[in-house]
């Protein structure tokens, strides 16, 4: 079976509206790791003054996804299970920018698992990830919703 085309899954993804919104740029990857990063925005900050969880959190799960995807066959589609993570830091807006990468743990025929970090341009560990991701098969006749394999 035919695999993914990574660089051009990375590309869709680099113009998706929701990823531009809340920051999320050059994504990029291969088999081994995926990264990408969130430039920071005035609209990213909570009441506590701090980058608010929900952005680091979109953010790892759609690098951890990307990572999934990169062990994926033709045929084959992932949906998020579960995904976990763990806020070990404050990220704060004068870091203007945090790096997300992740990259596969496991891959079973049902069961993808991914973890990420996401960490500060001081190369701090702001959060860790942990997801699990379904491996679902499509038929002949679907496609994928990015249209690109």
């Amino acid at each position: 079976m035919r695999a993914y085309n990574l660089k051009k899954i990375a590309a869709l993804a680099n113009k998706d509206v929701c990823h531009q919104n809340f920051g999320l740029q050059r994504l990029r990857g291969n088999k081994k790791r995926c990264v990408g990063q969130i430039v920071l925005k005035p609209w990213h900050v909570n009441l506590a003054h701090t980058i608010h969880g929900g952005i680091l959190y979109s953010a790892i799960d759609t690098v951890m996804g990307l990572a999934a995807v990169a062990h994926l066959a033709g045929s084959e589609t992932i949906l998020a299970m579960d995904v976990k993570i763990n806020y070990i830091r404050p990220a704060f807006l004068k870091m203007k920018r945090l790096q997300c990468s992740a990259q596969l743990v496991s891959r079973t025929g049902r069961f993808a698992v991914v973890e990420g970090v996401v960490s500060s341009p001081k190369k701090e560990i702001l959060a860790k990830a942990m997801g699990t991701y379904a491996i679902l098969r499509r038929s002949p006749t679907e496609k994928a919703s990015w249209q690109c394999y």
